[in-house]
């Protein structure tokens, strides 16, 4: 089992430990581990990683999308959260489809 934490935009740091990881075993991490999870962005890695993305695909993701999905939110909006939900959501409704849920076969 892989088990990934959160961390906002600091998955990018999960996601080099990952890569090394990839190389060392050869092989895309969803053929290697029978179960990734994660929390927050860990859960948005592992999401990733369990449809089959490779490593080096959600680091360009990160680059690509983290700074506006993980802009940090007014102070007194942090009360609900730490994060603004919209360009996150959209961003990942676009890279795992729009109807992607838990239940999903991928």
């Amino acid at each position: 089992m892989l088990a990934l934490d959160g961390g906002g935009i600091r998955g990018v740091l999960t996601l080099s430990f990952l890569k090394r990881m990839e190389t060392l075993v050869g092989r895309p991490l969803h053929e290697f581990f029978d179960y990734i999870a994660g929390t927050s962005t860990g859960a948005i890695i592992a999401a990733g990683l369990s449809i089959g993305l490779t490593v080096d695909e959600l680091i360009d993701f990160y680059r690509k999308s983290g700074p506006e999905m993980f802009q940090r939110t007014r102070f007194l909006a942090r009360l609900r959260s730490l994060y603004q939900n919209g360009a996150l959501e959209q961003e990942l409704k676009n890279t795992f489809g729009k109807e992607t849920d838990l239940r999903s076969t991928e």
